[in-house]
C-alpha cells in the first residue's frame, strides 16, 4: 500500500502593528513607500514551505489593478540578513534593495476601501527573517492598525 504526504498547518505567524508575533506597522502607509518589519524566529526546525497571506485596506480607493510589492528578508544568523538590512519595524526607502529580497507577490488592489486579502504559496529561506511591503498602488493604506495584518503560516509534509 502506497504511503501519502498530507500537508499539516503549523502555527502561523503574524506581523502586525502591536499584538501579533512581530511588529509591522503598515497604517498610512503612502503610496511610493516602503515598510518592513520585525524579525521572526521560525525555530531551529522549521517547515520551508508557508503560506504568506496580507490583510489590508486602503484609505481611498486605489485604482484597480495597482499593486503592494511583498519581499522576504531572510537570515541563516538574525544578523546578516538579505540586502544588509537590520530588523526592525521601520521606513523602507531603499526600494533599489529590492533587487537582493526573496519576492513573495504583488498584491492585486481592487477599487475598493473594503478590507483585501490575497495569498501566496512561498518557500522560507532560512530560520529568521521578515516581510517588506512597498505600496506600489496609488492610494496610501487605512491608518487604522487593526486593519493590516501579514500572516505566514508554515506548511508542513506529514508522511503516513
Amino acid at each position: 500500500m502506497a504511503n501519502e504526504i498530507l500537508q499539516k498547518q503549523k502555527t502561523a505567524i503574524t506581523w502586525k502593528a502591536s499584538g501579533g508575533t512581530a511588529a509591522l506597522t503598515l497604517t498610512s502607509l503612502a503610496a511610493s513607500a516602503g515598510r518592513k518589519g520585525a524579525s521572526a524566529d521560525m525555530g531551529a526546525v522549521f517547515a520551508a514551505r508557508c503560506v504568506v497571506e496580507l490583510l489590508t485596506k486602503f484609505a481611498s480607493a486605489p485604482t484597480a489593478a495597482t499593486v503592494l510589492e511583498i519581499y522576504w528578508c531572510s537570515s541563516r544568523d538574525n544578523s546578516a540578513f538579505d540586502g544588509g538590512l537590520s530588523s526592525a519595524d521601520a521606513d523602507f526607502t531603499d526600494t533599489d534593495i529590492n533587487k537582493q529580497l526573496h519576492w513573495i507577490g504583488s498584491f492585486i488592489a481592487d477599487n475598493t476601501t473594503n478590507a483585501q486579502q490575497q495569498s501566496w504559496l512561498f518557500m522560507l529561506p532560512g530560520r529568521y527573517g521578515f516581510p517588506v511591503v512597498y505600496n506600489g498602488a496609488d492610494q496610501a493604506l487605512s491608518s487604522t492598525a487593526g486593519d493590516h495584518v501579514l500572516t505566514i503560516t508554515p506548511l508542513a509534509d506529514e508522511v503516513q
